[in-house]
């Protein structure tokens, strides 16, 4: 089993930090996913402040077309509840990350529900388990996580390479990756703005092997506007502005945010504790 390709980046990072594991971190990568996977898209809509301004065009995240076909983890639902439990039709990517913030429940809440997935449950003692929120990996998971890692190194070696010698196939596993790709260390950032528009096209084209958009195109909310570095910049900007950082699990309490707290709790939800 190839864990960089059939568990989420949350799961992932989850079994490969323990602990340690930045909860912003699970977020920028679950949300990262679900735009890959098309589960949500990017809409890029014109809006005409008043009457007497210029139109701007601002990029909106809403639901895609996968979004009723997907089963979704429990710790996804912290995007895609905004969606479906009467929450707005779109969301700018700052407001997006804030609204999954409040869903989080908390540090502990959030590393719990990760945690106690169908796939992950079998890799972890029960002793304690309700106590620590990464929980004690038993030996199957202690295996899993030794296997993960060594697949992680791996793969960062092959992209690597490819990058070189052979970039659609740097491109082809990237793609594959989805949002693991936030496990990578070594991959240059730069690499994936060189490649960015072949990347995400393919992506649009192939999503896991299923077709593209047909022949409708990409247009309101099918597949287009992904840009990694608008994601990447966006994202840890909104997180910044709430108030999150790159705090992990290590006290299994708190709010998910960073180690300056949430002041206030504005922005954050479940702060002081859960």
């Amino acid at each position: 089993m190839s864990c960089l390709t059939t568990l989420t980046p949350a799961e992932n990072l989850l079994l490969r930090d323990g602990r340690k594991v930045s909860v912003r971190l699970m977020l920028k990568g679950t949300l990262m996913d679900l735009l890959m996977r098309g589960v949500l898209a990017y809409q890029e809509m014109e809006v005409r402040p008043s009457r007497l301004d210029r139109p701007r065009r601002y990029k909106y995240i809403v639901a895609g077309k996968h979004m009723d076909s997907y089963e979704a983890q429990r710790h996804e639902e912290v995007f895609l509840g905004a969606y479906r439990y009467g929450g707005a039709g779109r969301y700018q990517l700052r407001n997006l990350v804030s609204v999954a913030l409040e869903r989080t429940g908390g540090r502990r809440d959030f590393c719990r529900s990760v945690r106690l997935s169908q796939r992950l449950l079998p890799l972890y003692s029960p002793v304690l388990e309700n106590v620590l929120a990464a929980g004690i990996l038993n030996s199957t998971g202690r295996l899993a996580r030794k296997t993960l890692i060594a697949e992680i190194e791996l793969t960062e070696a092959t992209i690597l390479g490819a990058l070189g010698d052979d970039p659609p196939r740097a491109v082809r596993m990237i793609n594959d990756l989805g949002g693991n790709v936030v496990l990578l260390k070594r991959l240059p950032e730069e690499a994936l703005g060189d490649l960015r528009d072949d990347l995400f096209e393919d992506r649009r084209q192939r999503v896991r092997g299923e077709s593209g958009c047909g022949g409708g195109g990409c247009s309101g909310s099918g597949c287009g506007g992904w840009d990694h570095g608008s994601f990447n910049d966006g994202f840890d900007n909104a997180a910044d502005a709430a108030g999150c950082g790159g705090a992990g699990c290590g006290s299994d309490g708190g709010s998910g945010c960073g180690g300056s707290g949430c002041s206030g709790c504005s922005g954050c939800g479940g702060c002081g504790g859960d």
